[in-house]
């Protein structure tokens, strides 16, 4: 490694380029922490703890009462696609025809 050229917040260190003298740049370090002048600005997360079904016979219960509603076409379709496909709620609203592969399916 070659000199250690020094800036206000950042030390870059630089070897010799095979192309000629000029330096090129191998990483920029840090001199201080940038997330220190933050610590304080921002309220903590308040962590919530959701409920969770775990028993087998609960999951059952559940996929019935899925099963069962009857309502809006689009939220029902979405209803009964969503435990089968396992994503989040954000997921399967913004997908696309493309991104099911029925030919693939079992």
């Amino acid at each position: 490694m070659g000199s250690v050229d020094s800036g206000a917040n950042v030390t870059r260190a630089t070897r010799s380029s095979p192309y000629g003298s000029e330096r090129t740049p191998v990483h920029a370090v840090p001199q201080k922490d940038p997330a220190a002048d933050l610590r304080g600005a921002l309220a903590p997360i308040k962590v919530t703890n959701r409920a969770a079904i775990t028993e087998p016979r609960e999951v059952a219960q559940l996929l019935r009462a899925l099963h069962g509603y009857s309502g809006h076409y689009v939220v029902e379709a979405a209803i009964k696609l969503a435990p089968l496909v396992f994503v989040r709620r954000g997921e399967l609203r913004a997908a696309e025809w493309t991104e099911f592969d029925f030919d693939a399916s079992e």
